[in-house]
């Protein structure tokens, strides 16, 4: 075998040796170099050694040949698939084919390089290394000048196409981490593999040792990444794929790589959880296994990629990698470190990761040693470094501590120093840096609380240390005042994180951090220390738990513990007489605000557990002091506080001390008014024993005054604070009288100001403590009176009214002596009370208690002119003067006075009760209600309010009860906001103070205001009726008209049914007018208590809260803003925990809801929608799994509500409804579970596809259920298994309800429109396919399980069986082929069931269904048993040939298309019973419907062949047999043109088959070919069709070939005879012309048929006779003849093209005639060749049109033809017929304008004449005419064959 395979190569060698230029060396190379280098495989040595000698001459030759061109293609399928044996090491010939490659690409033009691509990339990744990496860098070189299309264009569809990568997955990965690796690769000079960045020595090796190359230009190797970067573009690779190597070449240090990829990179879709990525991301991070990390510029982008993934963080080398991130010297790799850094601590503690302990500590420390190192807490920025990169560095450093230790909460717990060094950077940082810290310091807020009680003793330590100085030189070593203020900020902030409210310590040093000049952030968080609602806030906010939003938004701050007032009396007294004086300390400058907490503390201490208007809410402070000041509970307690607390003295001792020290310019003191109020405050509650220890301090008060410091508002409370403590029996009346003395005489004005009101207000409470007798005389008093009157400037106006009310308050001027004193004053005030002077007002009230009063029905003077007072605009005004009334009406009695009686333990003994003016006045104020007069009215509203308020206690106003209530109500319906508000806390004040059977009346009475307007004559003008407008118009627009606040208000008391509600209803309604009033603000104060008396009755009634709760629920979501405003302010009062409330009273409040959604009112309609959808979010789906159908159902009937608002509400409502059902059923969130989707799905799928689904006739429920149960089926997974074929049974039928009804209409009106129905149904097809309900149900497919299988079928058959429009039908033949594709395990052992369902519609009406279910079949003879294949197959075969209606062409379409689906889609059952199809298809491919021919064509393309015919030959003749003889003419024409083609392929074609070669066939062979010969004579009986004359040819050629085996059987003969003289005979002219020339050359062979020549001559004569205008009427025909004569006027006028194509048609004829000839028998073929003679003389001399060169060539051919048959002895009268056509010739072709080849053929032509005449006279007169020729004749090739040829 060497031998041999050595003497091969040795004639190769040579035979390559020889070409003696390029193209032949070229040529030999294409040949043979392939094969040469393929023998390097042989297993014997000497032919490898001939090979490689033969390759080293060779190699040079090639490299100095540069334009010859190597067999590239060739080479590389050999490298790539090498035929040798299988034991053959085929290593070599890779190699050298490869080699040869590399060198013959860069022979090629770019073009031809760019085709090789896709075979370069095909199973690049099956190869081994030295293989791939030689291929790899074919690859880069035929890539030049190769660019990726637009993703958009047709090129990159087809690029996408050709490349394959989508089908070779592995390829695409390779190349992808292959050209990852080269985009790392550094140019250099030596093969030898190095280490880089990021690639190890094998991955060098691959582009470099193993591929034979180096690079050493840095340009020529970034054009080789740009090549590849441009491969990456061509839409064969994942997103994920690229990311690795879009990555690393937009790190590379070239811009014309980094800049593209960066922009591709960006433009990817990238799963950073994807954990192969990640590791991969990671390996290049940090080496290893010899492998150094990548560059830092590329790992900053790994480190920015690795901080958005999520799975990161459990990397086991993740330790690892923050580490080495944090050490990075590359600024920009450790800013992403640090920011990794935090993303991973983030990860594990989301994570719940205990591994990351170690990791947070490491980090931690390793954070803070770097700050150490660059300067601390002074950063030392280092010399050439970018001051700005270095302090965001910096920044981001703390940031990342932060982080670190907020989510590692052992860290800082248990290690305090982190929170130290933290403060401390805080303290000496630039501004750039601090705002870090501050947000790390923020972040550490949650651990707080946890802090060891040693760590928080350091928080307040460092509190001490910011916040008890304003100077700064104990911070820091002298920090800045900015950092000072930063530092104080935090340190509040963490106060109040780390200590509850009580602990007293932390509340001062809030009040500490409330000084005015730190920064507005630290003074707002320190007043949130002080202010228990929004400590509170801050507080819940600072915890992982859960907080409801009533806790986070402070509503339920009732818990919040108070410090004790003994600890903050201690604490407050600590820092107040322990500092430093010297240092400023910053409690002097906030004693206003310690002096007032520490009273409020008092206060809490003091209602705790009370029942009062106090409540920590938002306006606690302001609820407080008012209620200090006006609320008589509150008082009691204060009062009873004061005995039983130890440290009260203490503190009013203390506050007292401020007090006074503030006037003293040494104490450091700032003035503030708090200290008076708060001093005054407490004096007012002290207990006697407890003033009298303050007597010591009356000469300070003298002093204080004598000082001239005290002015204004101070110098009133300091009045009332002396003249308490010096009217105590502890001052002995003979220093009282000194100080009264002392006070009236002379000194400067301001001086004697302060002195007169402090002896007013020293007389004043001379006589509530009964002590005035022996110290104030009538002669004093009068003499201070008369110096009061004497006071006539404006400046002392307000000094004598406070006079003359703390004088005349307590009885001072109720004797007879001061009667005109009191007239005198009176007449003095009437100014100021007309100038609005409260005090004069107040002045004017008070002068009244001492006249006498009378019992006229009519206003007196002062009352008089108080009523006059209405016009005033000032609302403060308002209500003092109705204050005034009260004074003036009850006196004393009047609870409004009462809180004057500011010393404990006193009482009025100077006033006698009279409350006989109280009838007249408030009679009078109930008539001004009804005024008109707008001012009047609202004037009226607030005194009657006060009437109520201060005077409900006494008789006459009960009396009054029902009027003022009515007043009240009428109110009600004012447009000024205020008179509703007053009339609202009216109407409950006057129902609080009314007996049983009163406020029965009043419940009634209110009840008919509200609903009856004609109920009583009372209510007729100005009450309040349902449709009284309350607003200005389109301010409450609700589509139908204004609503009224407070009808809904009663109409929710009456639905609870308790209509008397309305009254503590109203209460909490609104208030807000009110409170912003200082006056206003007591009566506000009442809602409190409305709300505790609500909350008791609830409490108490169970019955009642079940009836309100539901109702107030909805009223919450009322459309009208108002109503909703009001009812959630009643809801946010009654209900302290909403969560609980909700849960407790959720049955109820769902069925109320649910009542209320079919409700006849739209806007309860509307409000129980809502309601509902907000119920459902708070709620989980077990509390109303049984009411889930029902409410489905009420929300599809809102989705189709009449009114538009409610429609909106009802979508708002099914869309939640249906993202709880998908939560609930999708396994992704924690909520769902087996069980509970079960049950869920259960009754609610029913529900959806049912009428009141995705059968009702609302299109929007309609729409919606579709989209819900949608949803359903794609995320419900295993869940929605059990109903998978009921839904996919409706989703089937569903799809045609889908349709749009345009197209019905199209499809009607398609002609109109010009649109095929084919293409609409193609179109409708698409859609289908696309359809999102198709998905779903692929989505379902995916999660059928075989248990369902068989209900599955049952189902799915039953929707196809009853589906109408197209989109269902085929919808469900989607859904089998679905099954077979990606389901086929599962649905493989019920491929017989489902074939007989697609078998089922193959029968359907429209074309494009029955194509489906055909396509369908196709795909599941894949399951199905060969049994149903068969039976499925014979079907096809009926369909085709014996079905009833084959004319309709659809029936074949059908199977042709199910045909081609088998051999497409089930490929091993189509192999296994080719003998079935294939036939079909040969026979298929003919037929007359093009669709169908083309669909069977392309079916016998790629699966059959002309081995096929004749191995399937049986067959086919068998089809034949049964089917030519067919009734139906398309069967019989398509069967006959496939015979044609058949007979062409057995005989082989126009060569035929020789005679040895027939002897040497089988019996059976012969027979078979008889057989077929039989079937084309029967084939081409019949009339004529198009085509017909191929089958006339082929029985014609299949005799003539086959003339051995036929001329064997004498029938046969005869039966073909008679078939060619039929067809012959036929008048279809056209055909007839084919026809004859196959008789002609039927007698040619078969030259005995002597009646086949007769009709040969005479059909051939009457043709050509055609031409000469003779009629043919004797023929046979199919069809008339036309007109000779006429035929010859039109070809006058014919076109030249129509003219030639006569002339080749004529020339035909005349050739068919020569090859007709033959020369035995002589009588037969004598009237051949006289046909022949008489054709060309006719032509040739009396054509009808002009002769061309092929005429003259013809005939010349054609003519030797004729005489190389012919012998002049035989026939000598033939030879002057032939001359003459010679002679005719002559003239035509011996002419110089004769082209050349004319000239040659007429020589050869005269040579054949002269050979076979051999008459001397036509020899020498030929002769002499070409002597003639040859003296004119120019063409060296004529005069050379005239020479040749001896002439």
């Amino acid at each position: 075998m060497a031998d041999a395979d050595l003497a091969l190569i040795n004639k190769v060698e040579l035979r390559i040796a020889l070409t003696q230029d390029d193209a032949l060396f070229e040529n030999a190379l294409n040949l043979y170099l392939a094969p040469l280098l393929l023998k390097l495989g042989s297993e014997h040595g000497p032919v490898r050694s001939a090979i490689l000698s033969i390759l080293r001459n060779l190699i040079p030759r090639i490299t100095a040949a540069r334009d010859v061109k190597l067999p590239v293609e060739a080479l590389l399928e050999q490298a790539k698939r090498p035929k040798v044996s299988i034991d053959a090491d085929s290593s070599q010939v890779r190699l050298y084919s490869l080699l040869f490659v590399s060198r013959g690409v860069d022979r090629l033009s770019i073009q031809d390089k760019n085709k090789l691509i896709p075979l370069l990339i095909e199973g690049i990744s099956t190869h081994s290394l030295t293989v791939s990496s030689r291929l790899f860098n074919v690859l880069g070189k035929v890539l030049e000048g190769w660019r990726a299309p637009d993703n958009e264009s047709v090129e990159y569809a087809e690029m996408e196409k050709s490349l394959h990568l989508d089908a070779n997955p592995q390829d695409a990965i390779f190349l992808a981490k292959k050209i990852a690796k080269f985009f790392i690769l550094l140019p250099s000079d030596s093969v030898t593999p190095m280490l880089y960045h990021g690639l190890s020595i094998d991955d060098h090796a691959f582009f470099s040792l193993h591929a034979g190359v180096v690079f050493k230009s840095p340009n020529e190797l970034t054009e080789l990444k740009l090549r590849y970067l441009q491969l990456l573009k061509s839409g064969g690779f994942k997103d994920m794929v690229l990311a690795l190597p879009y990555m690393i070449a937009s790190a590379d240090d070239s811009s014309a790589l980094n800049s593209p990829a960066s922009t591709l990179f960006k433009k990817l879709t990238l799963n950073v959880d994807d954990e192969e990525f990640v590791n991969d991301c990671v390996q290049l991070f940090l080496g290893g296994d010899g492998v150094p990390p990548c560059t830092p510029k590329l790992q900053e982008r790994i480190l920015v990629l690795l901080s958005k993934s999520s799975i990161v963080g459990k990397h086991p080398q993740i330790d690892e990698i923050t580490l080495r991130g944090l050490e990075s010297d590359n600024a920009k790799s450790k800013s992403a470190g640090l920011y990794f850094a935090k993303w991973v601590t983030m990860l594990n503690a989301s994570n719940g990761s205990s591994a990351s302990s170690s990791l947070n500590s490491s980090v931690a420390l390793q954070l803070k040693s770097s700050i150490l190192g660059e300067g601390w807490p002074v950063a030392d920025v280092p010399k050439g470094a970018n001051y700005a990169t270095f302090l965001t560095q910096r920044a981001l450093k703390y940031e990342t501590l932060g982080s670190i230790l907020k989510q590692s909460s052992e860290l800082s717990v248990n290690d305090f120093s982190y929170i130290e060094f933290l403060f401390k950077s805080l303290e000496g940082e630039v501004s750039d840096v601090r705002s870090s810290i501050q947000d790390a310091l923020s972040g550490l807020a949650i651990h707080l609380p946890s802090l060891s009680p040693e760590s928080k003793l350091k928080i307040k330590q460092y509190a001490a240390e910011y916040l008890t100085y304003q100077d700064t030189t104990s911070v820091g070593g002298g920090s800045s005042n900015e950092n000072l203020q930063a530092c104080r900020y935090m340190i509040v902030k963490y106060l109040n994180f780390t200590f509850p409210f009580a602990d007293a310590e932390a509340r001062m040093f809030n009040i500490l951090g409330s000084y005015k000049h730190n920064r507005l952030d630290t003074v707002e968080e320190s007043n949130h220390g002080l202010h228990p609602h929004w400590f509170n806030i801050v507080q819940s906010a600072n915890t992982t738990q859960f907080k409801s939003s009533k806790e986070l938004l402070g509503q339920q701050s009732a818990g919040v513990q108070f410090p004790l007032f003994d600890d903050m009396v201690c604490a407050f007294n600590s820092h107040f007489n322990d500092v430093n004086r010297n240092r400023l300390p910053t409690i002097l400058k906030t004693l206003g605000k310690a002096v007032v907490f520490v009273f409020r503390t008092f206060v809490m201490e003091a209602v705790n557990k009370a029942n009062t208007v106090i409540v920590p809410d938002e306006q606690w402070d302001l609820r407080l002091d008012k209620a200090v000041e006006t609320d008589s509970v509150v008082q009691k307690l204060l009062v009873d506080k004061c005995s039983c607390s130890d440290r009260f003295s203490t503190f009013i001792k203390l506050v007292l001390r401020i007090f006074l020290d503030q006037f003293s310019g040494g104490s450091g003191i700032n003035p503030n008014i708090n200290y008076g109020t708060t001093l005054s405050t407490l004096l007012h509650i002290a207990p006697t024993n407890v003033i009298g220890d303050l007597t010591t301090t009356v000469p300070l008060f003298v002093d204080v005054f004598e000082g001239g410091l005290v002015s204004g508002e101070t110098a009133s409370i300091a009045c009332e604070s002396f003249a308490i403590v010096a009217s105590h029996p502890n001052v002995d009346n003979d220093s009282i009288q000194a100080i009264l003395n002392s006070a009236m005489e002379g000194s400067s004005r301001n001086l004697q100001q302060i002195r007169t009101l402090s002896v007013g207000y020293l007389i004043g409470r001379l006589y509530l403590r009964a002590r005035a007798t022996n110290i104030v005389s009538v002669s004093f008093l009068k003499s201070y009176l008369d110096f009061l009157l004497e006071q006539k400037s404006p400046a002392w106006s307000s000094i004598v009214w406070e006079c003359v009310i703390q004088i005349s308050m307590f009885g001072a001027l109720n004797s007879p002596d001061f009667a005109d004193y009191v007239t005198k004053f009176i007449d003095l005030v009437e100014d100021g009370v007309k100038k609005s002077d409260e005090r004069a007002m107040n002045a004017l009230a008070c002068l009244t208690l001492s006249l006498t009063k009378d019992n006229d029905n009519t206003l007196n003077k002062c009352e008089n002119l108080a009523y006059k007072t209405h016009i005033s605009k000032h609302l403060e005004f308002t209500f003092t003067v109705g204050e005034a009334f009260l004074i003036m009406a009850a006196g004393w009695q009047s609870k409004a006075l009462q809180k004057n009686l500011d010393i404990q333990g006193t009482k009025i003994e100077y006033f006698e009760p009279d409350i006989s003016r109280l009838p007249l006045i408030l009679s009078t104020v109930l008539a001004a209600c009804a005024n008109t007069k707008p001012a009047l009215r609202k004037s009226a509203c607030i005194w009657l309010l006060s009437l109520a308020q201060f005077c409900g206690h006494l008789q006459p106003v009960k009396d009054k009860a029902r009027e003022m209530h009515i007043a009240f109500t009428i109110f009600l319906a004012d447009k000024d906001e205020l008179i509703q508000e007053s009339a609202s806390r009216g109407l409950s004040i006057v129902y609080e103070m009314g007996d049983v059977e009163l406020k029965e009346v009043l419940v009634k009475g209110l009840l008919k205001s509200f609903t009856d307007s004609n109920a009583s004559s009372i209510y007729t003008s100005g009450s309040v009726e349902e449709d009284t407008q309350l607003f200005e118009p389109d301010i409450l627009k609700t589509g139908e008209g204004s609503v009224s606040t407070y009808k809904d208000v009663l109409n929710l008391a009456s639905e609870v049914g308790d209509p008397s509600l309305v009254y503590k209803f109203m209460s909490l309604a609104k208030n807000s007018v009110l409170w912003s009033s200082r006056k206003g603000m007591a009566f506000g104060l009442g809602s409190i208590l409305s709300k505790t008396s609500l909350n008791n009755l609830f409490s108490t009634n169970q019955q009642l809260t079940n009836r309100l709760i539901p109702r107030l629920y909805r009223y919450r979501y009322d459309p009208n803003t108002s109503v909703s405003t009001a009812m959630n302010d009643i809801w946010n009062s009654l209900v302290p925990n909403n969560s609980d409330t909700i849960n407790e009273h959720f049955d109820i409040i769902l069925e109320e809801l649910l009542k209320g959604m079919g409700n006849k009112e739209w806007r309860v309609r509307q409000a129980s929608t809502t309601a509902l959808n907000d119920l459902l979010q708070v709620s989980t789906l077990e509390s109303y799994g049984d009411k889930l159908e029902e409410i489905w159902q009420m929300s599809f009937r809102a989705m189709d509500d009449i009114k538009d608002s409610v429609r909106k509400e009802g979508n708002k409502l099914t869309k939640s409804l249906s993202t709880i059902l998908l939560r609930t059923i999708d396994a992704k969130y924690s909520s769902s579970s087996p069980i509970k989707a079960e049950k869920v799905l259960k009754d609610l799928i029913p529900f959806l596809l049912g009428p009141r689904g995705i059968l009702s006739e609302a299109e929007d429920v309609k729409n919606f259920s579709i989209k819900t149960i949608t949803k359903i089926c794609k995320d419900g997974g295993a869940f929605v298994r059990p109903f998978i074929p009921d839904l996919i049974e409706n989703f089937v039928q569903l799809m045609s309800t889908l349709e749009p009804e345009a197209i019905n209409y199209l499809l009607l009106n398609a002609d109109k429109y010009n649109i095929s129905p084919t293409e609409l149904d193609a179109r409708r097809l698409q859609a289908v396919g696309s359809s999102p309900i198709m998905q779903t149900i692929e989505k379902m497919l995916d999660n059928l399980a075989d248990t369902d299988m068989d209900t599955f079928i049952k189902k799915l058959g039953n929707s196809i069986k009853k589906s109408v429009g197209l989109p269902s039908k085929v919808c469900g033949s989607k859904i089998l082929v679905t099954l077979v594709t990606d389901h086929l395990e599962l649905s493989k052992p019920y491929g017989d069931r489902f074939l007989k369902i697609a078998l089922s519609q193959l029968k359907d009406r429209n074309e494009a269904v029955s194509s489906t279910y055909a396509t369908a079949c196709g795909f599941l003879c894949r399951i199905a048993s060969i049994e149903s294949v068969e039976s499925f197959a014979e079907l096809i075969n009926r369909y085709y040939f014996d079905h009833e209606n084959y004319e309709d062409s659809r029936w074949r379409l059908i199977a042709a298309v199910a045909s081609f689906s088998v051999a497409t889609y089930s490929g091993d059952k189509f192999q296994s019973m080719t003998g079935v199809f294939l036939p079909l298809a040969f026979i298929g491919k003919h037929d007359v419907d093009p669709e169908v021919a083309k669909t069977f064509d392309k079916m016998w393309i790629e699966f059959g062949n002309n081995s096929t015919i004749r191995l399937y030959l049986p067959e086919l003749l068998d089809f034949y047999e049964r089917h030519l003889q067919s009734p139906r003419f398309e069967t019989r024409r398509a069967l006959a043109t496939s015979i044609g083609e058949l007979s062409l392929v057995v005989t082989g074609g126009k060569g035929g088959v020789s005679s040895t070669a027939i002897e040497n066939l089988s019996d059976n062979d012969k027979k078979q070919l008889l057989h077929l010969m039989s079937l084309l004579i029967v084939a081409c009986k019949g009339k004529t069709w198009e085509g017909k004359e191929k089958v006339l040819r082929t029985l014609t050629e299949f005799t003539i070939n086959a003339k051995s085996l036929v001329v064997t059987d004498h029938l046969v003969t005869s039966e073909v005879t008679k078939t060619l003289i039929t067809e012959a005979r036929r008048r279809n002219k056209q055909y007839q012309k084919q026809a004859v020339k196959c008789l002609g050359l039927y007698i040619a062979e078969y030259t005995t048929q002597e009646q086949a020549v007769e009709v040969y001559v005479e059909v051939m004569r009457k043709i050509l006779r055609l031409y000469k205008s003779e009629d043919s009427d004797d023929m046979d025909t199919d069809s008339s003849d036309d007109d000779h004569d006429e035929s010859r006027k039109r070809f006058k006028g014919e076109s030249k093209a129509k003219m030639l194509a006569m002339e080749k048609e004529r020339g035909e004829f005349i050739d068919n005639i020569s090859l007709a000839y033959f020369d035995r028998p002589i009588d037969l073929s004598q009237q051949v060749l006289a046909l022949y003679c008489d054709a060309a003389e006719h032509f040739l001399t009396q054509s009808d049109i002009d002769l061309t060169w092929a005429s003259d060539i013809m005939f010349c051919t054609s003519m030797s033809h004729l005489l190389g048959l012919m012998k002049e002895e035989e026939r000598p009268e033939a030879t002057v017929s032939l001359f003459s056509i010679w002679n005719l010739l002559k003239k035509r072709c011996l002419v110089s304008h004769a082209i050349e080849n004319v000239r040659l053929q007429f020589i050869k032509l005269t040579v054949s004449f002269m050979n076979y005449s051999k008459s001397e006279q036509i020899q020498a007169e030929i002769r002499k005419d070409l002597s003639e020729f040859k003296s004119f004749e120019k063409s060296s090739k004529v005069l050379k064959q005239l020479a040749d040829k001896n002439l």
